[in-house]
């Protein structure tokens, strides 16, 4: 008889900690043996309370700093998430990496070069010479042909596969090899026929779809020289100037004056000093728009009161 049996090896399995598991861990009945407490010191009395403090859950427990340099040797942040393998040897911990994205300063310089460069080809600057009608009349009619280009190699591609050439021909190869001298002289005009059925469909799809692509190649084209045509219009226009009329409906603050005007709606009054007479907020406005939310305990709240 064994005091203290031990477990057989396959009767280990590992052990995966998170938030709730941990908060769990510890018996609650009685509070004084164990108590989990959050970074500022408050008991940690539920499980939603536990997911909202899950490093100070850790953290009552294990050693977060070794944790979390750990991880960071990798590039890593802590995921709050440990497996303890069988033996309590080894512990797998579980950390998260956040996937850097292209910067969109260079995503813009890209963009802008792409677009220069297509301003630029020959076949856009030749275009762009017609009248901005024209085009539009073009590129009509292109969509048109597009559009019944489009319907027909649908129409011819349902067509292949209803007929199923392939099995056609695999049938009748079959028969060619277990048919004799005289049955194989009269199915080789068969096969031949359905090789050429199926040669032309294939030839008339591929010539539909080269006809599609062109067409919206020159759609791209000449859309391309309609862009270029009202940039360089954009460009030669000289730039309005302020009118008396904008003046006129600016607000005009003056000494003692307050709003929520916008800045660039107001005009200073030429009587007054505004280094002395006006006092400027750090923010616009001096309002600002809260976007996040804390849970907050009424211990806490009286404190913050």
């Amino acid at each position: 008889m064994n005091v203290c049996p031990l477990p057989t090896a396959s009767t280990i399995n590992a052990m995966r900690l998170d938030t709730p598991s941990l908060y769990h861990l510890p018996p609650h009945s009685d509070p004084a043996k164990f108590q989990i407490l959050d970074f500022d010191d408050y008991l940690i009395d539920s499980e939603d309370q536990a997911r909202r403090h899950m490093d100070a859950v850790f953290g009552s427990i294990f050693d977060l700093a070794t944790i979390t340099s750990v991880l960071q040797s990798s590039g890593l942040k802590f995921a709050q998430n440990i497996t303890i393998l069988p033996g309590l040897k080894s512990v797998h911990l579980l950390g998260t990496k956040i996937k850097q994205s292209k910067s969109t300063h260079e995503n813009q310089q890209n963009e802008q070069g792409r677009f220069k460069k297509i301003m630029h080809d020959p076949l856009v600057i030749q275009e762009s010479q017609k009248m901005i009608e024209t085009l539009q009349q073009e590129i009509d009619s292109l969509q048109a042909q597009a559009s019944e280009l489009t319907n027909l190699s649908k129409m011819i591609n349902k067509e292949g596969k209803s007929a199923n050439y392939s099995q056609m021909l695999k049938s009748l190869h079959l028969q060619w090899k277990s048919g004799s001298a005289l049955e194989r002289q009269q199915l080789y005009p068969k096969i031949e026929q359905v090789k050429q059925l199926r040669n032309d469909s294939f030839n008339k799809r591929i010539h539909i779809q080269n006809q599609l692509r062109n067409r919206r190649k020159q759609l791209h084209i000449k859309r391309m020289a309609i862009m270029r045509k009202k940039k360089i219009a954009n460009d030669r226009l000289p730039c309005p100037p302020e009118s008396e009329s904008q003046l006129t409906h600016a607000q005009v603050i003056d000494k003692g004056s307050y709003g929520l005007a916008k800045s660039e709606n107001s005009l200073f009054s030429p009587n007054v000093n505004v280094a002395q007479d006006f006092t400027f907020s750090g923010i616009d406005n001096g309002l600002h728009t809260m976007t996040d939310t804390v849970a907050f305990t009424l211990k806490r709240f009286k404190f913050h009161l």
